[in-house]
């Protein structure tokens, strides 16, 4: 993943992120998952979602596997994660 689009603009824009619903949402969630590299993903996001339950909810939804680890996901993915996680978590 490249830093390069995980920089924060001022004035985040849907532009730049094509096929994200909440551009806003997205950074925060990818910020979270890569928070801690060497976690599987399910840890990192029940950091984000403080609800373990709802973590796998939201990884079964997104066909994610909960034992892999953030940096093997490509970018589409995440895009999709986060899309998941504005529709489940409002």
């Amino acid at each position: 993943l490249s830093g390069k689009i995980l920089r924060r603009q001022p004035g985040v824009k849907k532009e730049i992120f094509p096929g994200c619903k909440n551009p806003k949402l997205f950074l925060k969630l990818v910020r979270t998952l890569f928070s801690c590299r060497r976690k599987t993903i399910k840890n990192n996001l029940n950091i984000y979602t403080q609800n373990a339950d709802l973590s796998v909810k939201i990884l079964n939804t997104a066909n994610i596997e909960t034992n892999v680890r953030v940096e093997k996901l490509d970018i589409q993915t995440l895009l999709n994660l986060s899309d998941i996680v504005s529709d489940i978590m409002g």
